[in-house]
């Protein structure tokens, strides 16, 4: 995934939950959810060189990529599951909903 922004990346994570290596520019959203070396790749935003080297590192290193693609999918099956949706959504529509104390 090659953008230059992205508010999340749902490109990127359903990639990963598909098994498939994953490389991304390094911005806001991607970044909150790929772990750079553990379970995909980040490169520089607009450095198509980069991207282009990380792209070939997967394809000439058939175990690295499938390490990868593994291990990204192990990531968002375990921590963006719709119970931690719906568990972090409720913490902060409570936090927010709080009475504060009286002084």
């Amino acid at each position: 995934m090659s953008s230059v922004f992205e508010s999340w990346g749902f490109t990127a994570a359903e990639a990963m939950l598909a098994g498939v290596a994953t490389v991304s520019t390094d911005i806001d959203g991607p970044r909150s959810f790929i772990k750079n070396g553990v379970n995909g790749l980040l490169v520089p935003p607009g450095d198509s060189e980069q991207m282009g080297q990380a792209v070939l590192q997967l394809l000439e290193q058939p175990e690295r990529r499938h390490q990868l693609a593994r291990a990204g999918r192990e990531h968002i099956l375990r921590d963006y599951t719709m119970e931690r949706f719906v568990a972090d959504w409720e913490a902060v529509y409570c936090l927010r909903n709080q009475k504060q104390p009286q002084p």
